[in-house]
């Protein structure tokens, strides 16, 4: 099922990747958010689906179309949720992209000699990572909202700092085997499509890489998803009463 749903969103994502390939945008994270907007609307479709096979057992996109389903309240809701998660997953990809852009560019506007760190700057350095870990968490909240469940009540469960750091364990555990997939696979490639010059690599290399990429950050983004999703139904179901 997700083979057939996840031809075209595939499709889409290589194909940025090699227009982002091909304009020379691997450094620039905030021009690659741009391109590769159509093809995270696509992704976090198919994320939803995912997400909904596995919790609620829908074995389809149906919801989303009102002339394949009948109008009943459960199929608006289901639309809703997805409408709402897809674009949660778009402005989350888009705030990465922007983040992700300005850190690049206060690094490469570092001087060669850096002065040596301080006391102070290594207490923002850590002040810093503890935000950002604690941060993470809405790096998730599409999750819930796919599920159909109020993200206020997510966050309510998760505003603990603990919360963090198991969401941050659990997205290293779905991410390291695919990470590794694609280190391996990027050697196979090489070996494949040799460069011609020391130093350089050729224009297959490069579209074939994109497209191993593009296949494994879809694979990323869906085993995290429905492993997170699991998550937030065990909080969900354990949760205590919230007070008014």
């Amino acid at each position: 099922m997700l083979m057939h749903y996840g031809f075209w969103p595939l499709v889409l994502k290589i194909a940025s990747f090699s227009i982002i390939t091909a304009l020379g945008y691997e450094k620039n994270l905030l021009r690659q958010g741009l391109i590769l907007l159509p093809a995270s609307f696509l992704e976090g479709w198919l994320v939803a689906i995912a997400i909904r096979y596995a919790l609620l057992a829908e074995r389809s996109p149906q919801p989303l179309n009102s002339k394949m389903g009948a109008d009943t309240p459960q199929a608006f809701e289901a639309r809703r949720a997805i409408l709402a998660g897809i674009l949660i997953y778009i402005l989350i990809k888009m705030a990465a992209a922007f983040l992700g852009g300005m850190l690049t560019g206060l690094t490469t506007d570092q001087p060669k000699d850096p002065p040596a760190i301080t006391i102070e700057m290594y207490i923002g350095m850590l002040a810093m990572t503890g935000i950002l870990v604690w941060a993470f968490r809405f790096a998730w909240i599409y999750v819930p909202a796919m599920m159909g469940i109020r993200v206020s009540s997510f966050l309510h469960i998760i505003k603990g700092f603990n919360s963090s750091l198991y969401i941050v364990g659990l997205w290293i555990m779905s991410m390291v085997p695919a990470l590794i997939a694609l280190l391996l696979g990027a050697k196979f490639l090489m070996m494949v499509f040799p460069s011609s010059a020391p130093g350089t690599v050729s224009l297959a290399y490069m579209q074939s890489f994109s497209a191993l990429q593009a296949f494994i950050e879809m694979v990323i983004a869906i085993v995290s998803s429905v492993a997170f999703a699991h998550g937030v139904k065990e909080m969900m179901v354990n949760a205590k009463p919230r007070r008014v």
